[in-house]
């Protein structure tokens, strides 16, 4: 059976949506729902995203769980006023030793309390975020503040409020980039996704090989800071 074939109307609303652009070869732009979502932000304006452990049947690290998302990574694009220059931060520990501390102190000195923070399915980043509560109580105050203070665009692309038909129905970052900015995209790149990244992060905490704990680093750097560098990217894209 060919997709033309499919009866639209037995399918619920985001699948017939999916059905019938591709077959048009068409697109959906919402431009009050997004209309909405710019009105939501503000300046200055950071772009959160972390990488964490996962899977993983032994904790590395007291007070932690087994198979338990732990945040070991993260960048932080940012822009501080409207047209401002885009400005970057990024946190990975250099060696084996637990990273949590230290990535939260950072993360908190360098989010100002005023900050419009944006996450794609921001779920995922306020659950880190909850985690590290737990974790540091002397930071619950300014966690709360960063957690009210987020917006995700990723729901404008589920609800296929903007849908592009070569989405194939995914509101996935690494689907929605390259339809909307066609010169970015994460094919190519050594480590392309989540799972590889807390691969990675493992392989540095077990090689001894310097040269290569550095290659695998470079290359998780270069997969977190495009996680964000794609938000920025998609929000100029939609606005």
């Amino acid at each position: 059976m060919h997709l033309k074939d499919i009866p639209l109307d037995i399918l619920p609303y985001g699948q017939r949506i999916q059905v019938e652009m591709f077959i048009k070869k068409e697109s959906i732009i919402d431009r009050t729902k997004i209309k909405e979502f710019l009105d939501s932000l503000w300046y200055p304006m950071y772009f959160l995203d972390f990488e964490t452990l996962f899977m993983v049947p032994i904790p590395l690290f007291n007070g932690t769980n087994p198979y338990q998302k732990v945040a070991f990574q993260y960048s932080l694009h940012y822009i501080e006023k409207e047209g401002g220059e885009l400005k970057h931060h990024e946190f990975l520990p250099s060696n084996g030793n637990d990273p949590r501390e230290q990535l939260i102190k950072k993360l908190m000195n360098e989010i100002p309390d005023n900050a419009c923070v944006l996450a794609w399915n921001k779920s995922f980043e306020e659950g880190r975020l909850k985690e590290f509560k737990q974790w540091f109580p002397a930071y619950r105050e300014k966690i709360d503040i960063i957690i009210n203070n987020m917006r995700d665009p990723m729901p404008l692309f589920r609800s296929k409020d903007i849908y592009h038909w070569q989405m194939n129905g995914s509101s996935s970052l690494k689907d929605v980039l390259p339809v909307l900015v066609p010169e970015m995209s994460y094919y190519g790149l050594e480590i392309s996704n989540g799972g590889m990244a807390a691969n990675a992060y493992i392989e540095i905490i077990q090689t001894k090989d310097a040269n290569k704990k550095e290659k695998i680093r470079k290359a998780l750097l270069e997969y977190c800071r495009l996680d964000t560098l794609a938000m920025v990217k998609i929000l100029a894209a939609i606005n």
